[in-house]
């Protein structure tokens, strides 16, 4: 009977704990920000995009990563001047605000909303960009 409370009590520790990590891992984003960020994903969802990987504190072009859904393994990478099928915005992610981009063979994946040039005005207002 004991070995049974303690399991049961176990288990609701460790669940507490994982939604409390689940909790603290979505953040608060400026109101202009999501704003802007929903009218462009109205305006470019399912239309073709183009990549920027300019990095402005490497001062050098860079290729992106292109996660998989569960944002672990990377998909493929990008280069400059790639351009992939826009999908939608993704503000859940805790690194951050990511894009959902369908690549030419169909697969999708994620990569930072502000390495598409059309969505650079919402990237110009971004503070987590901008530090």
């Amino acid at each position: 009977m004991k070995k049974i409370i303690l399991i049961l009590l176990l288990a609701h520790l460790f669940f507490a704990c994982k939604r409390s990590i689940h909790s603290q891992a979505h953040r608060e984003y400026d109101n202009k920000l999501i704003h802007t960020l929903t009218k462009l994903e109205q305006k470019y969802a399912d239309k073709k995009v183009r990549i920027n990987t300019w990095d402005n504190k490497a001062g050098a072009y860079q290729d992106i990563r292109v996660l998989n859904d569960d944002g672990q393994s990377t998909t493929t990478t990008l280069t400059i001047g790639d351009s992939v099928k826009f999908m939608a915005i993704d503000v859940g992610k805790p690194d951050g605000i990511q894009a959902k981009i369908k690549l030419k063979n169909n697969v999708t994946g994620y990569i930072p909303y502000a390495n598409i040039e059309e969505f650079e005005s919402a990237a110009a207002i971004d503070p987590d960009l901008n530090n």
